[in-house]
């Protein structure tokens, strides 16, 4: 099958990991044989079986703003399926997947190569900078897709939060 990837490691970055994955085999890693043996399937925990949540993955995106005005944010894949092994999604590329700065901080999830496309994390921080409230820009950044592409946005500035989406996803914003 076609997988519209954007991002995958270099041949040489490919190589680097395969060789500390070796450097590591034999160290910390080799005193725990339970880990080896371990058996997802038997010691799944949740309601769906583990095929059942291949279509499932999604990210966790978290923005926050103390009492001292200090924006942040935080970002975490569920990653995609199916997709190749090694493939580098939306998640970890600054400015789309996340992005912040002294206007706000974002968070996406949606389809990573839509959102690397359309650097949507970094458009709608910029939208903020420019004056935008976090639910406006939010609201903009979702724009930006059609609605057959899944795409979720959450900010917060220091104003308020915001939060908008094209589908049924969880969004809160406190």
């Amino acid at each position: 099958g076609f997988a519209p990837h954007k991002h995958e490691p270099s041949e040489r970055a490919r190589r680097i990991y395969l060789e500390i994955c070796e450097q590591l085999k034999n160290r910390e890693f080799s005193d725990m044989p339970a880990w080896e043996a371990f058996d997802l399937v038997a010691n799944w925990n949740f309601s769906r079986s583990p095929e059942d949540t291949l279509a499932a993955c999604d990210t966790v995106g978290a923005v926050a703003c103390d009492r001292d005005g200090q924006l942040a944010v935080a970002s975490s894949t569920g990653g995609a399926a199916p997709m190749l092994r090694g493939r580098v999604g939306d998640t970890p590329i600054v400015g789309s997947g996340f992005y912040a700065g002294p206007a706000g901080a974002v968070a996406a999830t949606g389809l990573g190569e839509e959102i690397i496309r359309r650097t949507v994390a970094q458009r709608v921080y910029a939208r903020m900078e420019a004056g935008a409230a976090a639910q406006e820009a939010c609201e903009w950044g979702v724009s930006l897709f059609p609605d057959a592409i899944d795409i979720g946005v959450i900010a917060v500035d220091r104003g308020g939060t915001g939060r908008a989406s094209n589908r049924k996803m969880p969004t809160w914003a406190l």
